[in-house]
């Protein structure tokens, strides 16, 4: 149904020197596309408090931002309503609402330091471009945080999903698809699209400082069985599953108990603390080790391996950094990319070997740990789920014994849940019945089909409206629904300077670099505020 691709690149060699760059537009990032007719939409995000601290300082005291609730080192939750301001020295100034009635305490501010919460449930609400006006309501004019998602979030647009009240953030298709060679489909399960009126309705958007092109988007109805998991494989078929069970055990390679982040769906997600991974350089390893043990399903010769994960917003900021490193020569490196099957395939090679975006999942065997294929990365702030089949007949005894050893501050996982027993799923593949662009132009035949002709977003502020005919219900089922969308982008690079060729080498050619690089630069990024390769940090000193 929708094609399997799996040509990932950010970097992994050095594209051919020959031929004359291309002319890139210049793109200034600016408010101004978000001062009029926007709509507010809401997401939660359980984020890392590391993270946090780190990149979201910026936005200390801004409206728009404020946490929900926490979860304590011991993976605890506990629900507040309260502001955030972040201070100078990294710890969290939280002030309660005055209707705060979830804390027994007095309702006064207090202090969290880092070391007191692994993680925070932060609500964003983020201004997007729209002409769509809700039914009943008024078009409300926020700009507060037009900068913060271009600031903190560096690869591929973003996805909206009307829930019948307002539009809220649902997914990010085609991640690290840096060029048209490395075009490919994604599919973004949208959990908060609701049909009103007969109609889905979805809006596209382009928030960050890149082009993006997206050559067709439609929606993958699957009705399916109460009681069952729906979920999309890699090659992009939608598979449901009647059983469905966590890890009976998770830990980490120092052996300790993960089990609380990695069992649910819950929005707890585990990642690195790179604030004290960064303080603890030099690092003899450069990869994470996790292992799961599952109880086996009774004589089955295979079951699927379903896991909720993302790459983490640093590792988005990576992408645009190794980009960086090429200098005035990045356009060389993109025409490669697009028309070289020998030079993608060695970018590929590189990605196999560092697993940044493309993560092996094994399972043991009798004669030792067997890749059984590799975990598609995406997001950063949408994990999305994936079924992986995992091939039982060579094991023995009643244990399934997983393992992946992601680089150390790439890869962000939910959960993991071992899945058999399919049941039958009905799909439905829906093409766009309208979709109007910001100006209010009809582009629905430009995500019509992949065929060339592309939808165009050339800068932040870009936006598009669509609408499909629900099908109707079938009795009985329940029903999930997919964006199936097909596209690439191109991230502007703004330092037009020579080619850092020993840092490229390095890359190339030594193993696990990549990860001592990442940290140089968090490192450097905690101690200055300022994230390199943005507009912001090229901006001249005043």
């Amino acid at each position: 149904m929708v094609r399997d691709e799996t040509r990932w690149a950010w970097i992994g060699t050095t594209a051919p020197r020959e031929g004359t760059p291309l002319k890139r537009i210049a793109v200034v990032l600016t408010l101004a596309a978000f001062l009029v007719q926007v709509t507010a939409c809401t997401s939660v995000r359980n984020e890392p408090v590391g993270r946090v601290v780190a990149e979201d300082h910026r936005i200390r005291q801004k409206e728009g931002v404020a946490i929900t609730g926490y979860v304590t080192p011991e993976g605890t939750r506990v629900d507040v309503n309260a502001h955030v301001s972040l201070a100078a020295d990294g710890s969290l100034l939280i002030v309660p609402d005055a209707d705060d009635k979830a804390r027994e305490k007095p309702k006064e501010a207090f202090t969290l330091k880092q070391d007191q919460i692994a993680s925070l449930y932060i609500k964003r609400i983020s201004p997007v471009k729209t002409t769509f006006a809700i039914a009943g309501g008024v078009v409300a004019a926020l700009a507060v945080l037009a900068a913060v998602v271009a600031l903190t979030k560096e690869s591929c647009p973003f996805i909206y999903s009307f829930d019948g009240t307002q539009w809220v953030f649902d997914g990010e298709p085609y991640g690290a698809a840096i060029s048209r060679g490395l075009a490919r489909t994604d599919l973004s399960e949208l959990e908060h699209l609701r049909e009103k009126g007969g109609v889905y309705r979805l809006l596209l958007t382009n928030e960050v400082d890149e082009t993006q092109h997206t050559d067709s988007l439609h929606l993958v109805v699957a009705d399916h069985p109460a009681g069952t998991l729906a979920v999309a494989d890699s090659r992009g078929v939608i598979r449901a599953f009647r059983s469905v069970v966590p890890p009976r055990l998770a830990r980490d390679r120092y052996g300790r108990d993960l089990s609380r982040w990695l069992r649910d769906d819950d929005g707890m997600a585990w990642q690195d603390n790179l604030t004290a991974l960064a303080e603890g350089r030099p690092m003899g390893e450069t990869r994470d080790t996790l292992e799961l043990e599952f109880e086996r399903p009774r004589a089955a010769a295979h079951a699927w391996l379903v896991v909720r994960s993302a790459n983490t917003p640093w590792a988005s900021h990576m992408l645009r950094r190794t980009l960086d490193l090429r200098g005035r020569e990045v356009n060389d490196y993109y025409q490669a990319l697009d028309t070289d099957a020998n030079f993608r395939a060695a970018v590929q090679g590189w990605h196999m070997r560092e697993e940044v975006f493309l993560l092996a999942v094994e399972t043991l065997e009798p004669d030792g740990w067997r890749e059984q294929g590799r975990l598609m990365g995406g997001g950063p702030f949408i994990a999305e789920r994936r079924a992986m089949r995992l091939e039982l007949s060579d094991q023995d005894g009643a244990t399934v014994r997983v393992r992946v050893r992601p680089p150390i501050g790439f890869w962000s996982f939910d959960s993991f849940v071992l899945a058999w027993d399919e049941a039958e799923v009905r799909t439905t593949v829906l093409t766009a019945r309208s979709a109007r662009d910001a100006e209010d132009r009809d582009v629905t035949a430009l995500l019509a089909a992949d065929e060339g002709v592309t939808l165009d977003f050339p800068a932040a502020g870009s936006s598009a409206t669509l609408t499909f005919r629900a099908p109707e219900r079938r009795r009985g089922l329940l029903r999930t629904v997919f964006a199936a969308t097909h596209g690439w982008y191109e991230i502007h690079l703004h330092g037009g300077v020579e080619p850092d060729r020993a840092a490229l080498d390095a890359l190339a050619r030594q193993p696990g670099w990549i990860v001592g690089r990442s940290l140089s630069e968090f490192s450097d990024f905690r101690r200055s505020g300022v994230l390199a390769g943005t507009l912001a940090a090229m901006a001249p000193a005043r």
